[in-house]
């Protein structure tokens, strides 16, 4: 049996993760007699509707782990894992840490302690879902935070790893009854939710994470309701839900701090509508549905600002009011005529 975790440095985790880490102790681990294919599971940690998890280091069974102390402990090693800044943290002198993991979308988790007790929860105004990959890669970047033996790191984040594996099944004991305590090469992928606004995060190391959104969420802003169109969080306007009479499709809509350019008009956008007067195109717009101001009786003035318009649908303009204008960038005249005149609409 060789000697397994180092319990007296985990400076960052304190009570949660230290108290987690002394099973694997007490249990020792074999060596590594032989390389095998590296396992992926998946796991989800709900911080959504502002749940707090508590913890409490009192009468915990760490062989027979809750779900909210695995969770306690899954996102203690995010923290430490993702915000190095976490590596210092020492609950003997402080008393909660903000681990802000991603700025743009806020992404953000919040330890705080209290003696023996702690409670974990999302910062105030994060958003989304991010997904976090745990394993020997990652973990051996928080060695000294974790005491590992750098003359054997690669096999003691595989222990680490194992032994997180082992607090998933919920019965530490049997786990490695059945499956012998030799180190084995796991990847945990977790998705933290922190709310339901529809943007992801995928997080990596010592780099920004990368940002894409649900394609087919719909979101409003200012009168406007819009659907996703791409991973890049492109914007189509689909339908007006106020009553303004001047109306202003934006160059980009501010979604929880982050830019979302308005790139399409659908059809039937405002079809039929019977009190706009004005509307002003912004200049991420590349497509105009088809009979998207329509029947707008009262539609004196479109503004297009754009210079990027690559369609427009039929009928996208007509039948509206009387001396209907439609203003266009001077550099774009000749080309935008050519698409009116594809759509079969006249001026």
């Amino acid at each position: 049996m060789k000697k397994s975790f180092k319990t007296g440095v985990c400076k960052a985790l304190t009570t949660i993760a230290c108290a987690a880490l002394m099973f694997a102790g007490a249990l020792g681990f074999n060596s590594v007699t032989a390389k095998a294919a590296a396992t992926t599971k998946n796991s989800t940690v709900d911080l959504r509707n502002g749940r707090v998890i508590n913890y409490t280091m009192q009468g915990v069974d760490v062989y027979k782990p809750t779900k909210d102390y695995v969770d306690s402990y899954v996102l203690a090693m995010i923290m430490v894992c993702y915000d190095p800044n976490a590596r210092s943290f020492d609950g003997a002198i402080s008393t909660q840490l903000t681990s802000v993991l991603s700025k743009n979308p806020y992404q953000g988790i919040v330890l705080t302690m209290n003696g023996t007790t702690a409670n974990i929860r999302a910062a105030e105004g994060s958003v989304g879902t991010a997904k976090y990959v745990l394993n020997k890669d990652v973990v051996k970047q928080c060695a000294d935070v974790f005491g590992f033996d750098k003359d054997n790191l690669d096999e003691e984040a595989m222990e680490f790893m194992t032994a997180l594996d082992a607090m998933y099944s919920g019965d530490v004991n049997a786990y490695f009854q059945n499956n012998g305590i030799e180190p084995k090469d796991i990847e945990y992928v977790v998705e933290v939710k922190y709310s339901d606004i529809p943007v992801k995060t995928d997080n990596k190391v010592n780099s920004n994470p990368t940002v894409t959104y649900e394609v087919g969420s719909e979101i409003e802003d200012n009168g406007i309701k819009y659907r996703i169109l791409d991973a890049a969080g492109n914007l189509s306007a689909i339908s007006l839900t106020s009553n303004a009479k001047n109306v202003t499709i934006p160059d980009s809509v501010n979604y929880s701090g982050v830019s979302l350019n308005v790139t399409d008009i659908a059809q039937n956008f405002m079809k039929g509508n019977k009190k706009v007067k004005k509307v002003t195109i912004g200049s991420n717009v590349t497509s105009i549905g088809s009979k998207a101001f329509y029947q707008c009786k009262k539609l004196k003035k479109v503004t297009v600002k754009s210079t990027k318009l690559t369609i427009i649908g039929k009928k996208a303009f007509g039948k509206d009011a009387k001396n209907f204008t439609l203003k266009m960038p001077k550099s774009c005249k000749k080309a935008y005529k050519k698409l009116l005149k594809k759509a079969k609409i006249k001026f």
